[in-house]
């Protein structure tokens, strides 16, 4: 593991010369030596401007929100670079003090903050690097900036007749480099049923190292200038998976080229109902085992009863389509599996239209969805695991419930759960509470740890690679993986700068 260090901190070093800060101020700060705060945002204003270098309480408070019940944590302080090469200056220049560097997108934390191993927290907000920088039409791709909306992607990619596999959380919440960074495979798109995760459309990456290094993770560069990359996988080492849900602790996403496709001409969601778990997911797994997929996405929704219990579960169709005629042909063949399924049609439902005003409706709903008081437990098995996996966290986290105290027994548990390609199936428990309770806020927090923790001993995937989720995900790591992530952490980022403290703690 030392010598696999070694040769990556090598490579680094001689490959990155052209892309690294030039020259080291003296008057930076060695690691190890007391920190002015004072002297320290003097030398980040002189590279940002001094409206972009933040230490005020008033203006840092937004910073520590929080999404759901998870304690919260401002930052010492927040820098906002405007472009890449001060994002690397900044970098390069913190790298050589105690702080620490958490990238920032827009605050969409699902399990809190990252756990820090050091007082000092610099937060790095990339906001402002927000730009759609090329639409390729002819080689179907878009490029963009880490810091950009993915509804504001998505809204630039559709004027132009194409869709970006967006991420299924309200859009206007995500960036770009967000999930990239902090959900497993760079995040669950809406069409994940069909797609896969984003990863699978992620063409080309730039990151920005702790030491400043700007690296293109498609190979490109001065010796080798590509318009766009197009191709995964096209250079040799295959190293920008690495950088893929590592929560920023690996480097700084700044840029990113995902590939486009054509946008759907018509658009329909449709809903059943089923009496049950087990009917529920045998219709699902028919679906998905069809040679030719007429679905774009799969939900399976449970409907409560004022007490609790799971009354049905509702299967929702999102059908794209080039035309009519496609959509309808489409519908009939999901109508079919399901009526085999013992699933009876819904009242709900939308009429076919086209896919922007789909969208429109879809992002209210999603906003809804977000809104709710909720601490999430999202994870992942494998088809053949899944339904013994979800049964098993389901059971025990009701069983606390029931078990427990006033405040941990006025919680109340919401699911739903989808298919992740044919292979795999993605599930999401909502623990819902009383957002004016402190109480049910801590008792809330303190299950969702234990499902996170459940997860990792049943052998699942926990989608959230960010605060609470990335120690449980962690603690599950083969002593071999451990060294080995270790390794590449110390390589990449041997000051231990960024993201420090988010899988583990020394």
């Amino acid at each position: 593991m030392v010598a696999l260090a070694a040769s990556i901190l090598g490579a680094v070093a001689d490959t990155g010369a052209d892309h690294r800060p030039s020259g080291r101020d003296p008057r930076e700060l060695e690691i190890g030596d007391h920190v002015n705060l004072d002297e320290l945002r003097a030398q980040l204003v002189a590279v940002v401007g001094h409206e972009n270098v933040l230490n005020d309480p008033a203006r840092l408070r937004p910073y520590g929100r929080q999404v759901g019940p998870y304690p919260i944590a401002s930052p010492q302080i927040v820098v906002r670079p405007g472009t890449v090469d001060e994002v690397s200056r900044l970098t390069a220049l913190v790298d050589h003090t105690p702080y620490g560097i958490v990238p920032y997108g827009n605050g969409l934390a699902l399990t809190g903050r990252p756990a820090m191993d050091r007082p000092e927290v610099m937060v790095l907000d990339l906001s402002r690097l927000n730009a759609v920088r090329d639409i390729d039409e002819q080689n179907m791709t878009v490029t963009a900036e880490a810091g950009v909306l993915m509804a504001e992607l998505e809204r630039q990619v559709a004027a132009r007749g194409f869709q970006v596999h967006t991420v299924a959380v309200p859009t206007e919440a995500a960036t770009l480099g967000g999930v990239l960074s902090g959900v497993m495979g760079g995040g669950l798109p809406r069409d994940a049923a069909s797609v896969g995760g984003l990863f699978a459309s992620l063409m080309g990456l730039t990151v920005v190292l702790a030491d400043g290094t700007q690296v293109a993770l498609d190979g490109s560069g001065p010796s080798r200038p590509r318009k766009t990359p197009t191709i995964q996988d096209g250079d040799g080492p295959y190293l920008l998976p690495m950088f893929v849900g590592d929560g920023g602790s690996l480097g700084i996403k700044v840029q990113a080229t995902l590939s486009l496709e054509p946008l759907a001409g018509v658009v329909t969601e449709q809903s059943w109902t089923l009496p049950s778990l087990a009917s529920a997911y045998t219709a699902m797994a028919r679906l998905t085992a069809l040679r030719e997929q007429p679905y774009a996405a799969l939900t399976i929704e449970e409907i409560s009863e004022a007490d609790g219990d799971t009354a049905a579960w509702r299967f929702s169709c999102v059908v794209r389509a080039s035309d009519r005629a496609l959509l309808d042909q489409q519908l009939r063949q999901i109508e079919g599996v399901l009526a085999a399924s013992g699933a009876h049609r819904s009242a709900t439902g939308s009429e076919p239209t086209d896919a922007q005003s789909f969208e429109r409706t879809e992002a209210e709903r999603r906003q809804r969805y977000l809104s709710m008081p909720r601490a999430t437990l999202a994870f992942i098995f494998g088809r053949g695991e899944f339904l013994a996996g979800y049964s098993r966290i389901r059971e025990e986290l009701t069983a606390r419930i029931h078990d427990g105290d006033g405040a941990v027994r006025a919680l109340r548990l919401f699911t739903n759960f989808s298919p992740h390609t044919r292979h795999a199936v993605f599930a999401s428990i909502g623990i819902l509470y009383d957002p004016s309770s402190k109480a049910e806020q801590h008792a809330a927090v303190e299950l969702a740890r234990r499902g996170y923790r459940l997860v990792a001993e049943l052998g699942g995937y926990s989608e959230p690679h960010q605060g609470e989720a990335a120690r449980s995900i962690a603690s599950g790591w083969s002593q071999e993986y451990r060294r080995l992530v270790k390794s590449v952490k110390h390589a990449l980022d041997p000051n231990g700068t960024l993201n420090p403290g988010l899988w583990w703690s020394e």
